[in-house]
């Protein structure tokens, strides 16, 4: 298995979608990057109060946060929302936001303390005892990213 977590290749998800299996809660790494925090910040607001997303999100700022998410080439704003809604997991009734990225470089060891710090904080769950895995866009299955409880 490799030590990185891309193997090199320049992944388009600039947010990262970790969905536990125990409650099925989602947890979005966003990032801090200034080009998108501002927008991000007002999503995550409207999100939290039940409101609509894109309240107080005007149109430039949709825009800018498509073409940081690699949205496929459109000019249909409608399309546009809809795909920033997927790729965020907006309608996720159980989605918290986590200001910190996962890299194409990070090793397989970074991520899940990247986990373990954001996902599991009120938990004594080590890295060492996480299943996990991801799916693959490129070769159509789940790959397992690390399970070292038997080292």
């Amino acid at each position: 298995m490799s030590n990185i977590f891309c193997n090199n290749i320049r992944h388009k998800k600039r947010f990262i979608k970790c969905i536990s299996e125990k409650d099925k809660k989602c947890y979005l790494f966003v990032g801090k990057n200034p080009y998108i925090r501002g927008i991000i910040n007002k999503i995550k607001k409207n999100y939290g109060n039940n409101e609509d997303y894109f309240k107080d999100v005007h149109g430039g700022m949709i825009e800018k946060l498509y073409d940081y998410l690699y949205g496929p080439e459109t000019d249909d704003i409608d399309e546009k929302i809809q795909f920033i809604i997927d790729e965020m997991n907006l309608e996720s009734e159980n989605l918290e936001f986590i200001n910190e990225q996962m890299n194409e470089d990070d090793t397989n060891e970074m991520i899940l303390n990247k986990m373990v710090r954001y996902c599991y904080s009120n938990e004594d769950v080590l890295p060492e005892h996480m299943y996990v895995c991801f799916y693959d866009n490129n070769l159509k299955k789940v790959i397992p990213l690390g399970y070292y409880l038997f080292r």
